[in-house]
């Protein structure tokens, strides 16, 4: 029997991630500001240190019996232009629009992760272990001005993403695919999970797959 991910996220294309990858999870609440990075830190920087913001304020559901083990996962993703400015989620529509062409001349785009592995002992979950990782994506995006009504329209309509709750409003997979080149790096970060770098953690913290 596998273990169960909590999850901190709602993010669509995690979800999808981790029902691809056979992983089971929980979606759980958590309750953390995501403007705890400052001007002039590193994208990597900046995303860790949302994606450890994020943990900590998970909010668990009480243990069912005395040493059980709980896994608990958060990340972050955002992005930075060519000229070095950090994009998280756009603030709408005129934003969105700016990211996407910032992002024809080139992009990054990286994602933290944080997994908890818990244990329930004496009423409270206690911490056990704790790994961060990070994955990145070097890419250009290049959606034309003709084409970036039908981009924002068939992202929700076939992803049920909007392209205002993604990085950089940047959706990779599926319809956008066609818009992307000279890609070097993990597609899965640029899509919100490193899986190949989850699975690994995972497997550190003694993670039971199915």
């Amino acid at each position: 029997m596998s273990d169960i991910i909590y999850l901190a996220s709602k993010s669509v294309s995690r979800k999808q991630l981790l029902q691809q990858a056979n992983i089971p999870f929980l979606i759980v609440e958590q309750n953390a500001s995501e403007d705890v990075y400052h001007v002039g830190d590193t994208l990597q920087a900046a995303v860790t240190k949302v994606a450890l913001a994020k943990i900590a304020g998970v909010q668990l559901p009480a243990g069912q019996y005395e040493g059980e083990n709980a896994y608990v996962l958060a990340a972050d993703t955002m992005g930075v232009c060519a000229n070095g400015e950090i994009f998280g989620k756009p603030k709408g529509h005129d934003d969105a629009m700016r990211m996407l062409r910032a992002y024809r001349v080139g992009a990054e785009t990286g994602t933290a992760f944080c997994i908890d592995r818990r244990i329930w002992c004496k009423g409270v979950w206690t911490l056990q272990n704790q790994v961060i990782g990070y994955a990145n994506a070097t890419y250009v995006f290049n959606v034309p001005d003709g084409m970036l009504d039908l981009y924002c329209k068939h992202t929700m309509s076939r992803l049920g993403l909007s392209y205002l709750d993604v990085s950089g409003a940047v959706a990779i997979e599926d319809y956008g695919l066609q818009f992307v080149t000279n890609f070097q790096g993990s597609f899965t970060a640029v899509m919100g999970l490193p899986m190949y770098e989850v699975r690994q953690t995972l497997m550190e913290l003694d993670f039971q797959f199915e």
